[in-house]
């Protein structure tokens, strides 16, 4: 009965393990692809902003930044959008 236990519960952790890591890995390519908040702004000078985190659209001058979370509440990954235009600008990662 033990050994069948343990079978069952591996059966169903193994799949959870491998949809959170595939989610954090491969789910969201295009995150790469976003320049950092640093290569950002040396590409548009004209966005800093006075905040050290933000930075404004290069696309229609907007300070309406908004950085959510990539995948959900535990992910320390950041997508900054901009909220007037809907561009995507950079990303951010706070280290864990």
């Amino acid at each position: 009965m033990d050994l069948f236990l343990l079978f069952g519960l591996l059966a169903m952790g193994a799949p959870l393990y491998a949809v959170r890591f595939w989610d954090r890995r491969h789910a969201h390519p295009d995150w790469q692809r976003l320049p950092t908040r640093a290569e950002y702004l040396n590409a548009h000078p004209e966005c800093p902003t006075g905040d050290e985190l933000s930075a404004r659209c290069y696309a229609c001058g907007s300070d309406k930044v908004l950085g959510p979370p990539q995948s959900g509440w535990g992910d320390n990954r950041f997508r900054h959008t901009c909220l007037a235009c809907g561009k995507a600008l950079y990303r951010t990662e706070e280290p864990r």
